[in-house]
């Protein structure tokens, strides 16, 4: 049987609540609170998908950023902000840090859990920014496709699709499931997360970049 792949539609709630909670439930998370878990199909209903933010020095533009809402983060919604770009003319004004405030502010009338971005590897001059904030820093592996590589990346994953057992025939676990995962010794203390995350927000509002 072909998986089909659909837009969520308002009918779909029921479908994504059981998917929701077993996707917390695979990463070891406690289940939503129910308005929280309501909070997350509102947005998927009204199909809030990106926005943003403009910095103007006076009636001159000098900054944007976008962003958007991503779940899940952990059993809530994250912030996420896909660009910053501060104009030549508005560099070391205040700019920057002024986008990132507006942000902080957003995340938290929101009622999200997080406030994510990303940088290139090879941009030192913003990762230092960020540095020089006490942004907290995580190791993830990013994966980007371009537009010429969409047909070729397509027919790769319709041949993978096409190889792959039908899900009438796929064998039970045989194997006892893998026992959870201990945190390891880095793995940072959730207070020390959020201490950190208190001292950026506090940072950020008196800081200029």
């Amino acid at each position: 049987m072909k998986t089909k792949v659909v837009k969520f539609r308002t009918e779909h709630s029921e479908d994504f609540r059981v998917l929701h909670r077993a996707c917390l439930a695979h990463y070891a998370l406690p289940p939503a609170a129910a308005a929280e878990e309501e909070r997350v199909l509102s947005l998927l209903r009204a199909e809030r998908h990106m926005a943003c933010h403009l910095a103007f020095h006076g009636d001159a533009p000098v900054g944007f950023a976008t962003w958007g809402f991503a779940f899940p983060a952990g059993a809530g919604i994250s912030l996420v902000m896909k660009e910053l770009f501060v104009a030549e003319h508005g560099r070391r004004m205040g700019v920057g840090t002024a986008l990132l405030a507006a942000f902080v502010e957003v995340a938290e009338e929101e009622g999200c859990v997080r406030f994510d971005w990303a940088t290139d590897g090879d941009n030192a001059g913003a990762q230092a920014f960020y540095t020089s904030l006490g942004a907290p820093k995580r190791s993830k592996k990013s994966f980007s496709l371009p537009r010429r590589d969409i047909a070729g990346f397509q027919a790769r994953a319709d041949l993978a699709g096409r190889c792959a057992a039908p899900l009438g025939r796929i064998r039970p676990r045989t194997t006892a499931p893998r026992p959870q995962r201990a945190p390891s010794p880095a793995t940072p203390d959730l207070r020390d997360e959020a201490a950190r995350a208190a001292s950026f927000r506090l940072t950020v509002a008196g800081s200029k970049a």
